[in-house]
């Protein structure tokens, strides 16, 4: 029994604590990531591979990182996870 009263204790100070600790990085604003991490995350993917059935045929596929302002206010059809433009994928 004693166990369970400093089991109880332990897991209501850990909350009270955990609860100052979002209140203080809360009031600290928004913090911007180190210029490494910015640039690995806006660096464009590498390109993609597909082979031909025959294999005597290969396409090198680009694509873009991450969709624009424009594109992503459109109309979509979520789709299985996809975002499918109606204008465009007819």
């Amino acid at each position: 029994m004693r166990r369970m009263t400093d089991a109880i204790g332990l897991v209501a100070v850990l909350a009270a604590t955990a609860g100052l600790f979002a209140q203080s990085t809360a009031s600290t604003g928004y913090l911007t990531p180190p210029k490494a991490i910015v640039d690995i995350l806006d660096a464009e993917p590498l390109p993609m591979v597909s082979i031909g059935p025959a294999r005597e045929t290969i396409a090198l596929l680009s694509r873009r990182s991450m969709p624009s302002i424009d594109e992503l206010a459109q109309p979509m059809l979520r789709i299985a996870g996809l975002r499918i433009n109606p204008a465009n994928n007819g």
